[in-house]
């Protein structure tokens, strides 16, 4: 870490190293704000995906064309709007950048209302260009008074930002619970699931995990016991590969075949007279589809081939369909944030992974030092080419090209060594057996800022000065135009959707955002602004400026264009950590402070010394602030208190006599009619048997020797030994007590295939609908089925993928899925067409996944 010396610390940015930076860094802003005006208008795919994609009812309102009118429209919109479409992740980040932009708009004021007149009035110009607004205009001993304005200034600010963040808290830890409780969150399976890793072998088994988890209210409805299937696994996964494989081979051979019948039917219209041409007789008449007419236009040395062996290098050269016709497993829906590879480690191996993972994490800090370093000392060219003899030459370079090196290219090089940084973290991560795919998110989230916060900011920012905040400018025009994005959608539409799965994922997949990866970068620009707050007032406005930027173009993003997934969502565990980021930029911001009028004792005498205890007294304070509200709000920020639950239940039945309350008017949970509810619901497995039935007798008709109908488009999955379970346990049941039970409402679940985001959709009336009952009767409809396969992994029970083929102009697509057929594999070409010209259009999802509606091509 470099020294932190009074005079050069302010003195290293020039202004014309500044300026150079403002200018490009602003320029950049410009076009891509124009860019955006432009193309908005033009590509609805890339910009206003959420208004036409999703399902009708599930659709964002339009925003007013015009380059201007949608700003206003998008500004009054109600933030919590973004919770129904995107989820409290989604919000909560919204809302930190909102608290960002208050802070430094309260920040900008204060500081050039006091800071900037004390910095520069009634002085003499010693220093030049923006020097003359900042610390190092007064450095003189005669002008150490001056700074006690600056003290005032950081103590009235440092108490503005931990009143706003302890209020903000309190509205995350409202919002968090209101979610949690909220009837559309609870009827979701992880809502009502502990994921418990790992389990002692003496209660690794359903028997003695009940009678442990007895306790529990209500007591435990099913649990899924993960087994060691690793080999299992590993073929489940090469099916997989061998399905995308075998569908992509298949699409090829479509697209061979249909470009060189397009070029049969040039040659033979080029054969007719124009007389002939004339008439509506100059296309070849299509023969009747079999294998002669496809080994005519697919010669076999064009047919998809590739090797068996390592990585497709090695090993013994076959056919690709042929070779795949010989798979024939199982495929349905699971749970998506699991990560199952991570679930067969045992607590020491995970303890001694997380270990490792960390060691990793602190090893590759050290070793980014050295790159890090380097692109750091291009910030200072201009003093090391006074004391480095052969850098002579950048002191004689021009203004305009030294400021190009020292405040354009360090930033750039900067952030391309940052862009492989959280793949590399991501993986650390993953080794670290943490068992959710959103869990890992959040580990990345705190390995990620730790590197931005050393690397970015103690090493970089520090011997640059505050050049690199006029990234923020540039940066929040990029996320406005959404430029990677719009390359990467015309690059895959042109050379990657060549298979119907290909083409679905560009034309309706919507892109999300990963905030493990955005906040941190949000958070180091608020670290580095809170540490030149006070020493440079100019930052604060830049950053005022780059986080308005950024609030309107990710209020944009997350109503008109991201799509999170519900598997991804956390519930908010995002905004207390940015929180706790901010006070490590009001430390930093203290220290540095501190160690100035320290540095200054032997010249300014006592006055420096007086005011360096004041800031040493101010770090005190925040630190007790801090551990104030951290220990006030830690064991509300991830769990949900059961007073709240209780409050509920209390509240459903204050109308009811007292069955549930005692004599105290108390709630008893485990009176006789609780535990008779309680019983009856569990008995409400017997609602499945209708259906169970109803799916015997579909499956026991279907298997006639015919495939799957692919006018339906869902997967009728075979009949497997799970099925027939319960039914001999149900039926009993059934005969005995169907008379008793209150009628249940037959529910169909649509978790196969729709989007998860279309559970998100709440009322728009109101921020969250209403609270799901604490306790539910048994003959509530309420919650959704559950899968008896839900948290199993899917290599134990999993149909087949269909091979989903597009339908081409010869009819080849219907040859082509009866052949994989009669082979044992499940085709479709419902909903993917192939043109003339080989270009793939879908107009649905998979046709083995449940359609929930969308974008009518």
């Amino acid at each position: 870490m470099s020294a932190i010396d009074p005079q050069k610390a302010l003195k290293n940015n020039s202004t014309t190293a500044f300026l150079t930076a403002l200018a490009v860094n602003g320029g950049l802003l410009l076009l891509e704000v124009g860019a955006f005006l432009v193309l908005k208008q033009r590509l609805w795919r890339i910009y206003s995906p959420r208004t036409v994609l999703p399902p009708p009812n599930k659709r964002a309102e339009e925003l007013p064309s015009g380059p201007w009118k949608w700003i206003p429209a998008l500004l009054t919109s109600p933030a919590e709007d973004i919770i129904h479409k995107n989820g409290l992740d989604a919000y909560m980040f919204l809302r930190f950048i909102r608290l960002l932009l208050i802070i430094f708009l309260v920040f900008t004021i204060s500081t050039f209302l006091i800071i900037v007149p004390v910095n520069a009035a009634f002085i003499p110009a010693i220093s030049k260009g923006l020097d003359q607004i900042s610390w190092s205009n007064i450095t003189e001993p005669k002008n150490q008074l001056r700074f006690t304005a600056h003290v005032i200034v950081v103590y009235l600010l440092t108490a503005f930002v931990i009143y706003l963040i302890q209020r903000e808290m309190l509205h995350y830890t409202y919002m968090r619970h209101q979610f949690l409780i909220s009837k559309s969150h609870s009827r979701l399976a992880q809502a009502r699931t502990v994921l418990v890793t790992p389990v002692p072998d003496e209660l690794a088994n359903e028997r003695d995990l009940r009678l442990f988890a007895s306790f529990v209210p209500g007591g435990i409805d099913k649990i899924w016991m993960y087994r060691d299937t690793t080999a299992l696994n590993a073929l489940f996964e090469k099916r997989e590969e061998a399905c995308k494989k075998l569908e992509a081979a298949e699409a090829r051979i479509l697209r061979i075949a249909t470009l060189a019948w397009r070029e049969k039917e040039k040659i033979y219209s080029r054969k007719l007279k124009d007389e002939e041409r004339t008439k509506a007789v100059h296309k070849l008449v299509i023969p009747q589809i079999n294998s002669n007419i496809l080994d005519e236009l697919v010669a076999p040395n064009l047919r998809p081939k590739h090797r068996t062996g390592f990585l497709g290098l090695f090993g013994l050269k076959v056919d690709t369909i042929e070779w795949c016709k010989m798979d024939n497993k199982w495929m349905e829906a699971h749970p998506k944030d699991i990560v199952w590879r991570n679930l067969d480690d045992g607590a020491l191996e995970m303890k001694s992974r997380y270990i490792t993972s960390w060691l990793a994490t602190v090893g590759l800090i050290i070793a980014w030092a050295f790159p890090v370093g380097f692109i750091g000392t291009l910030s200072n060219l201009s003093d090391l080419c006074e004391k480095v003899r052969w850098l002579r030459w950048v002191c004689e370079a021009p203004p305009v090209a030294r400021g190009l090196v020292e405040g354009v290219l360090p930033p750039l090089l900067l952030a391309i060594l940052f862009v492989l940084l959280p793949f590399i973290l991501r993986g650390l991560a993953w080794y670290e057996c943490i068992p959710r795919y959103s869990l890992i998110s959040v580990s990345v989230y705190r390995r990620f800022y730790l590197f931005l916060l050393i690397h970015g900011f103690l090493i970089v920012t520090l011997s640059s000065g505050i050049t690199n905040v006029t990234q923020g400018l540039a940066g929040a025009g990029s996320a406005l135009v959404q430029l990677v994005p719009l390359v990467m959608h015309y690059l895959r539409k042109w050379f990657l959707g060549r298979t119907p799965r290909q083409a679905y994922e560009v034309t309706f997949q919507m892109p999300s955002a990963d905030f493990g990866v955005i906040l941190p970068r949000l958070s180091l620009l608020a670290t580095i602004t809170f540490a030149y707050s006070v020493l440079s007032p100019l930052i604060n406005l830049l950053a005022l400026i780059s986080y308005g930027m950024f609030y309107l173009a990710w209020k944009f993003l997350l109503t008109q264009v991201f799509d999170q997934p519900d598997e991804k969502e956390t519930g908010g565990l995002y905004f207390p950590m940015a929180i706790n980021n901010l006070f490590v930029g009001l430390y930093i911001e203290q220290t540095c402070l501190a160690c100035l009028f320290f540095l200054r004792a032997s010249s300014a005498g006592v006055t420096a010394v007086i005011q360096g205890v004041f800031m040493v007294a101010l770090i005190v304070l925040t630190a007790l602030a801090h551990a104030l509200i951290h220990y006030s709000f830690s064991p509300l920020k991830q769990y949900l208190p059961m007073s709240l639950a209780t409050s509920q239940m209390a509240k459903r039945y204050s109308k009811h006599d007292g069955p549930l309350h005692d004599e105290d008017g108390e709630i008893d949970l485990f009176s006789r009619h609780r535990m008779h509810s309680v019983r009856r619901r569990i008995q409400n497995t017997t609602k499945k048997l209708d259906g169970k039935l109803d799916q015997l007798k579909a499956k026991i008709q279907g298997e006639d020797g015919q495939g799957p109908s692919s006018k339906e488009g869902v997967n009728d999955s075979k009949l497997s030994s799970h099925d027939t379970e319960p039914i001999a346990e149900t039926t009993a049941i059934s005969s005995s007590s169907s008379n008793d039970l209150p009628e249940l409402s037959r529910k169909k679940s649509s978790d196969s295939g729709v989007s998860k985001q279309s559970k998100k959709e709440l009322t728009k009336r109101q921020v969250f609908d209403a609270a799901a009952p604490a306790v539910e009767d048994s003959d509530s409809s309420d919650e959704d089925d559950e899968d008896d396969h839900a948290f199993d992994h899917p290599s134990t029970y999993a149909d087949q993928a269909w091979i989903w083929i597009p339908k081409d102009t010869l009819g080849l697509s219907e040859y082509l899925s009866k052949e994989l057929k009669d082979a044992g594999v499940y085709a479709s070409d419902v909903g993917a067409n192939m043109d003339e010209r080989g270009v793939v259009e879908v107009t649905r999802n998979p046709p083995d996944e449940v359609w929930g509606g969308g974008h009518d091509l």
